[in-house]
C-alpha cells in the first residue's frame, strides 16, 4: 500500500513539473481599473484639477531611480508636442510605459518596445492615442493624389514607407473618396488599423491578446476641448 502511494505521489509530482506554464487570464477588474484611471485622469485634466502635475524633486527622482518601476499601462501616442500622455491623462510618470512615434504608427521598433513592456512589466492595458489635426495624417491626406501618381513627396523614407503601407490597407481602400480626405476620420481609422496590425501579426503580442491577457483601447485627444474620446478595440 505504501509502495503504491509513493509511486503515485512521484507520478503526480513529475507530471506537475512538466506541465507547460500558463499565465492567468487578465481579470476584468484589473483592466477596468487601468482604463478607468486613465479616463478619470483626463477628466481631471479637462476640469483643470490635476493630482499628478507636481514636478518631482531631486530626492524623489533619485528615489524613483533606486526603486523598480512597474508601469501598468502602455501608451502608444503620437509624438506631436500637443499630446503629452502623463499630463493629459493626469497620471504618475512611473505608471505609464510611454512610446511616442509620428502618427502613432507601429513599425518594427515600436513592436519591440511593446513586446518589452509586456514581458518586463506584464502590462495589462495598451492605449493607442491619436489626436485631432494630426500632422502626419494631414501629410498623408494632402499628398494622397501625388502618391497615386507615384511622385516622390519627401526624403522622409521611413514615414513615406509607413504611410504608403497604410494607404494600401484594405480598410482604407474601402473608404469613400470624401472619407479619404477627412483628416479626423483617418485619425480614428489609423488607430483601428494599428490595433488590427497587433492582433493579426503572429508573435507574443497576438498570443497575449488572444488569451485575454492584454486589452487594447483607442483614444483621440482634442487639444481644443482637452478631452479624450476613448473606445474599445
Amino acid at each position: 500500500m505504501w509502495k503504491f502511494i509513493i509511486i503515485l505521489t512521484s507520478v503526480l509530482l513529475f507530471g506537475s513539473c512538466n506541465q507547460p506554464e500558463t499565465t492567468p487570464e487578465t481579470t476584468p477588474e484589473s483592466v477596468n481599473n487601468n482604463i478607468n484611471s486613465l479616463k478619470a485622469g483626463n477628466s481631471r485634466f479637462f476640469m483643470n484639477e490635476p493630482l499628478n502635475w507636481e514636478p518631482l524633486s531631486p530626492s524623489e527622482n533619485k528615489e524613483m531611480a533606486k526603486n523598480s518601476i512597474e508601469p501598468s499601462t502602455i501608451i502608444l501616442s503620437c509624438s506631436d508636442m500637443v499630446i503629452l500622455p502623463a499630463i493629459i491623462l493626469d497620471q504618475k510618470i512611473e505608471s505609464l510605459y510611454q512610446i511616442r512615434t509620428v502618427g502613432n504608427f507601429i513599425g518594427k521598433y515600436e513592436m519591440g518596445s511593446i513586446e518589452y513592456a509586456l514581458q518586463k512589466f506584464e502590462c495589462k492595458t495598451l492605449l493607442i492615442l491619436g489626436h485631432k489635426n494630426c500632422g502626419a495624417i494631414s501629410y498623408f491626406v494632402e499628398t494622397l493624389d501625388q502618391r497615386k501618381k507615384g511622385e516622390i513627396i519627401s526624403n522622409f523614407d521611413h514615414i513615406d514607407t509607413l504611410i504608403n503601407y497604410f494607404s494600401g490597407e484594405e480598410t482604407f481602400d474601402k473608404l469613400s473618396p470624401q472619407d479619404k480626405m477627412n483628416v479626423s476620420n483617418i485619425v480614428e481609422k489609423n488607430i483601428y488599423y494599428q490595433a488590427n496590425f497587433l492582433k493579426k501579426r503572429d508573435g507574443q503580442i497576438k498570443k497575449l491578446i488572444d488569451h485575454h491577457q492584454v486589452k487594447i483601447y483607442g483614444g483621440v485627444f482634442d487639444p481644443q476641448t482637452r478631452k479624450i474620446d476613448f473606445f474599445d478595440l
